[in-house]
C-alpha cells in the first residue's frame, strides 16, 4: 500500500472519508448507488486493522491543528463499536500535541443503540442520519431486504442519539416520492426538532457511462420547484428556524465566503475517498 503522502501532490487534503465496510449495508434502498448487498451484508468486510493504523499514523503526520475524519458505508456501524473504539485509541496513539480531531459518521440509524450514543457523545461524533421524511414516505424506498421499512427503527436511534445529548444533522434523498412533498417534509423537520438538514437530489447511477450526462430520478425542474418551496417555508418571515445546509451555502456566497459544499463550490474540494481495502478516490461518486 502505498503511504498517504504518496497519494496526494498537496499535503493539505482539507479531510479523508472512509468507506469503512465497503458496500455492506443492512438496507435495501432501491436508489442506493454504492451497495448492491440488498441488505443482506453477509461478510463484513471492514477496514484491515494493519492498514487502519497506517493511515492514521501518516494523516496525523501530515496534518497540522485540525484532522478531521468521516466514516461511511454502506452502513458504518456494520464494523462493530469495538472498531470505533480502536480507532479513536489510534487517533490519540498518534496525535501531535495540541491537535484538534473531529469525527463524522453517517448511518441511517437502524442500529443505534444507547450504548453507540454514549459512544458518540463521550468522543464528539457529528452523526448524520438518513431518513426520507414522514414513515409512509421513509418507507417507501428505505426499506430493509425483505421489504420491511426503516422509520422505527431510525426513529429509535435518533431518540437515544437525543437522550444522550450527541449533535446530530438529517440527510433526506430526494426522489419521486417526495419531491412534490416538500412542505410536508419541512413540517416534518420542525415537528421532530432536527435543526440541520441537507438534501441529496436522486441521480439514476445504474445508466451512468462514462463521459456522458448526468441523469436524475427526478428532473432539474422537480428539484428546483422543491428547493423554491421548501424555501418559503424555511424563510419564515425572515427568521429561519432550521439550518438547510443548501440555503445556508447560498447565503455564505452572497456574503462573499466560499460554499463549504462541494456543489456550491467553484472547484472540488480536496478530500480523499479510502475503500476498505486502502483504494483511493477523489470523489465517493467515482465509485459504482
Amino acid at each position: 500500500m502505498k503511504s498517504v503522502q504518496q497519494m496526494v501532490k498537496q499535503p493539505s487534503i482539507s479531510g479523508v472519508m472512509w468507506k469503512t465496510v465497503s458496500e455492506s449495508c443492512n438496507l435495501a434502498c432501491d436508489y442506493c448507488y454504492y451497495s448492491r448487498c440488498q441488505g443482506r451484508p453477509g461478510r463484513i468486510d471492514r477496514i484491515d486493522d494493519q492498514v487502519l493504523e497506517k493511515f492514521i499514523s501518516e494523516y496525523m503526520a501530515m496534518k497540522k491543528g485540525a484532522v478531521p475524519f468521516a466514516w461511511q458505508g454502506g452502513e458504518p456501524l456494520l464494523a462493530g463499536l469495538d472498531f470505533f473504539k480502536k480507532v479513536v485509541s489510534l487517533q490519540a496513539k498518534y496525535a501531535p500535541p495540541n491537535t484538534i480531531i473531529s469525527n463524522a459518521i453517517q448511518t441511517n440509524g437502524t442500529m443505534i443503540k444507547r450504548e453507540w450514543a454514549k459512544f458518540f457523545k463521550k468522543y464528539n461524533f457529528l452523526v448524520g442520519v438518513s431518513i426520507d421524511g414522514p414513515e409512509e414516505i421513509n418507507d417507501s424506498r428505505r426499506v430493509t431486504g425483505s421489504g420491511k421499512g426503516s422509520y422505527q427503527a431510525i426513529m429509535n436511534g435518533i431518540e437515544y442519539l437525543k437522550e444522550e445529548n450527541v449533535e446530530f444533522n438529517i440527510l433526506t434523498v430526494l426522489h419521486e416520492n417526495n419531491v412534490h412533498r416538500a412542505k410536508d417534509l419541512m413540517e416534518f423537520y420542525a415537528a421532530e426538532g432536527f435543526e440541520y438538514v441537507q438534501f441529496i437530489p436522486c441521480m439514476d447511477f445504474m445508466s451512468q457511462e462514462v463521459n456522458k450526462p448526468t441523469q436524475y430520478l427526478i428532473t432539474p425542474q422537480e428539484y428546483g420547484d422543491f428547493l423554491c418551496e421548501a424555501f418559503d417555508v424555511w424563510y419564515n418571515d425572515g427568521y429561519p428556524e432550521i439550518s438547510i445546509r443548501f440555503f445556508d451555502n447560498m447565503l455564505m456566497v452572497y456574503l462573499n465566503h466560499n460554499a463549504e459544499s462541494c456543489e456550491q463550490s467553484e472547484t472540488c474540494l480536496k478530500t480523499i475517498v479510502f475503500e476498505q481495502n486502502g483504494d483511493a478516490y477523489p470523489c465517493d461518486f467515482f465509485y459504482s
